[in-house]
């Protein structure tokens, strides 16, 4: 290749279809007037060949866009000699009477507040405007209709007194104007739950024979909010929707799991038929298709991959196999892969095979079974020979079990590698406990293993996986004994899921579902031919036809009652005919009350508000009350007692707050400057010394997101020790929201976590 590659920017700016809003709030008034804003573009002109007159000069027109804002035009010109020259202009977008909303950016059920719409006479002139405002949907108000002497230029607040009653979807129209001109504009607002949806769920199959499932109602259970029941199939896939909808709905989206979210994707369409009709992932194929063209973002000039900053010494070594198998699922599914940035991971993973440029926390065999992943992968792509495999037969031993199962991987794409095959599969063989339905695999876990995102779990999915592709292996004293284990191995994993619909984690997850689709491809064979009566304790849910190994699933469920709560039932799945089904059990609930003290499983975390009001930091108790406009600094205090792997920090934001960006251009140096640090009286910060930063070190928190709905930190590894975040966040609007807990995970070990109080907010209107 050559020295100098080029790189173009243009599909990137033009043609997108979605850009960021701004200014882009949904109008219109409802059809009474013709001059209802309704024509919605971010582009509002494109014309790739406008040719100018002698002189150089030329005129285009078109007809703007109804969004009131400001738009820049760029302009290109090109000769016949390649010549090139580049120019901008702006121009604004006004009407002469204008409407602006100033809402919180979401509400939660309970919350009260104050919606406000702003209203300017853009004329010089002074002018009597009517005006109508209402709400609908997700929230009560009572509607207003009022009259005012506009004056020129000068903006006049719209307020409606609103109560959030459930959760959806609120609507807020306004319409304002004389007979000269009027505007109208229609804006919605999310309605979030207050009470956090809990699950519990089992998972299991049986040849025919009766299930009974004991389930336990929370006595603080609130009734009408969740559902208890079944979900039934006759394909191991039609019981794993839950993992589906874990990754479609999960939040933290390092580069690991943007690409384990886009394999699930992959497997969403592949898999429809073997999904319930209610699961929807209409955003499946796109998903997958950004995620690929995101590739080079997360991927450092040496070719490795990264969490989220592409640097070379932020690589990950897993991470950058796990890509590249990753890649290989996807190309088998039809997808086109970058090859320039595949040929790059390539390269970066042969000498990776070559030469050890691992951490000096490394132990042996961790970089054994890294290398191993990059051998499966490799392998896959044709880029392994049996001289290599060969080469690392040596640190088989040194090897996981997880390491091992993909050197059988590898070795399995060699028609010539049995001696491999069978030495890694007795090897892996050693580690497992096997009775008449299940086989596991257990062994000693190096404490620095999280650094690899390890796990039982996903060492038994990977080993399945080996084992199917081993079941149809030529040789048949091997697929006889991997037909054997299959079944056994199968159940074990489906028991790991603990009562819940999921596994853990993003990789367990992913790999358990590549497993456990290739299992279902290969082993479902028997046409089933089943009625299904379903009951809770005496009472009857349903009766139920399954004939075909494509059933679509069925549920059988019913909502939470009053009733329920505190009670003692099974649910009860009685079978006649013949063939396996495959059931989940399901109880979906909220607790009545949000838990108002702080919770310690592992990590320890508070939350402190401040606000700086005559001239010094004022530490807010509950409830926290501000003024709207003023800024508040909230930190966040974690505490581990242990090291932690792939940490993040999750403060939701209340509806009335809304997050300053100090990195961002339009963040005023004076509000930016609230971030700086200054302990407020009776902060937690002066009960120790040795608080660590955001970005003090590597191995710190060095990543952060500000959204409208939370603000986000993260770290791959955290020594014992004190942290502290920090970031600044504005009242702007009025009214009473719940604070809901912030929250730390470890992300591949959510059991590990710990959440703030939550807490009351309170923002008084400016008057």
């Amino acid at each position: 290749a050559l020295d100098v590659k080029n790189f173009n920017l243009i599909k990137m700016l033009v043609g997108l279809q979605k850009f960021e809003t701004k200014g882009a709030n949904p109008g219109g008034d409802g059809g009474s007037t013709l001059d209802m804003r309704s024509i919605k573009k971010y582009v509002s002109y494109w014309n790739p060949a406008v040719r100018p007159d002698e002189h150089g000069k030329a005129t285009i027109s078109f007809e703007a866009p109804d969004n009131l804002t400001g738009w820049k035009v760029l302009a290109m010109a090109v000769t016949k000699d390649d010549q090139m020259g580049l120019g901008t202009g702006t121009f604004k977008v006004n009407k002469n009477t204008e409407i602006r909303p100033a809402l919180p950016n979401q509400v939660r059920t309970g919350d009260s507040f104050t919606a406000t719409f702003t209203v300017m006479n853009r004329t010089d002139k002074m002018r009597k405007l009517s005006i109508k405002a209402h709400s609908e949907g997700s929230v009560t108000a009572s509607p207003l209709t009022t009259t005012i002497d506009a004056e020129p230029f000068k903006r006049y607040p719209i307020q409606l007194h609103v109560n959030a009653k459930e959760q959806g979807l609120a609507i807020f129209s306004v319409n304002a104007g004389d007979e000269s001109d009027r505007d109208s504009v229609t804006e919605t607002l999310p309605v979030l739950p207050r009470a956090t949806l809990q699950t519990a769920a089992n998972f299991g199959s049986s040849d025919a024979q009766e299930v009974t499932e004991p389930v336990e109602f929370p006595a603080d259970l609130q009734p009408g909010v969740g559902s208890v029941g079944v979900v039934l199939s006759t394909s191991i896939i039609g019981g794993l929707e839950g993992a589906f909808t874990y990754i479609k709905d999960y939040p933290y989206l390092c580069w690991e799991q943007k690409l384990s979210k886009a394999v699930m994707a992959a497997h969403s369409i592949s898999l429809r038929r073997s999904l319930p009709k209610k699961f929807e992932w209409p955003e499946a194929q796109k998903l997958v298709e950004s995620t690929l063209e995101d590739l080079s973002t997360h991927q450092a000039p040496n070719g490795g991959m990264t969490f989220y900053q592409a640097n070379n010494e932020y690589v990950s070594q897993y991470l950058s196999a796990y890509t590249a198998l990753a890649l290989t699922w996807l190309r088998d599914k039809g997808y086109q892969i970058p090859e320039e940035q595949e040929n790059k991971l390539h390269e970066y993973l042969i000498g990776m095979l070559k030469n050890d440029e691992f951490p000096t926390f490394f132990s042996q065999g961790m970089k054994s079974s890294v290398r191993a992943v990059a051998l499966a992968a490799l392998a896959r792509r044709g880029k392994i020979s049996l001289q290599d495999l060969l080469r690392y037969s040596p640190a088989l031993k040194e090897m996981n079990v997880f390491g091992k199962a993909n050197y059988l991987s590898a070795a399995l794409e060699l028609s010539n590698a049995k001696q491999h095959q069978s030495k890694a599969f007795q090897q892996i063989l050693s580690f497992g406990n096997q009775t008449a339905a299940t086989l596991t695999l257990t062994e000693p876990v190096e404490a620095l293993s999280a650094r690899i995102l390890d796990s039982n779990v996903r060492t038994q999915c990977s080993v399945l996986d080996a084992l199917i592709s081993m079941a149809g292996s030529k040789d048949r004293e091997l697929s006889e004994q991997a037909k054997v284990l299959v079944p056994k191995l199968v159940r074990a994993i489906t028991l790991e899921r603990k009562r819940k619909e999921r596994w853990e984690n993003t990789q367990e997850n992913l790999f358990c579902m590549n497993a456990l689709a290739r299992y279902s491809a290969a082993f479902e064979r028997e046409t089933p031919n089943l009625e299904l009566a379903v009951r809770i304790g005496a009472e009857e849910l349903a009766k139920v036809s399954m004939k075909g190994a494509q059933s679509e699933p069925l549920e059988v469920s019913r909502p939470l009652t009053a009733q329920d709560a505190g009670r003692k039932e099974a649910i009860i799945v009685a079978p006649t005919g013949t063939g396996r089904f495959y059931y989940s059990s399901r109880l979906a609930y909220a607790p009545k009350d949000i838990k108002q003290s702080a919770t310690n499983s592992g990590i320890q975390l508070s939350r402190e508000y401040s606000v700086e009001r005559n001239g010094s930091w004022t530490l807010l108790k509950a409830p926290v009350a501000l003024t709207q406009g003023e800024l508040v600094k909230v930190d966040l205090f974690m505490r581990t007692s242990a090291p932690r792997n792939f940490v993040v920090v999750d403060d939701p934001i209340p509806g009335g707050l809304e997050p300053v960006n100090r990195d961002l251009a339009t963040a005023s140096l004076v509000d930016a400057d609230k971030g700086a640090f200054q302990g407020a009286q009776g902060s937690v910060w002066f009960d120790f010394r040795d608080w660590v930063d955001f970005a003090a070190s590597f191995w710190s928190f060095y990543h952060k997101e500000l959204r409208h709905s939370s603000a986000r930190f993260y770290s791959e590894y955290l020594p014992a020790g004190n942290y502290h975040l920090t970031y600044v966040s504005q009242a702007v609007a009025a009214g009473e929201f719940i604070i809901l807990p912030a929250h730390a995970e470890e992300m591949y070990d959510p059991e590990v976590f710990g959440d703030s109080a939550a807490d009351t907010l309170q923002i008084a209107g400016v008057q």
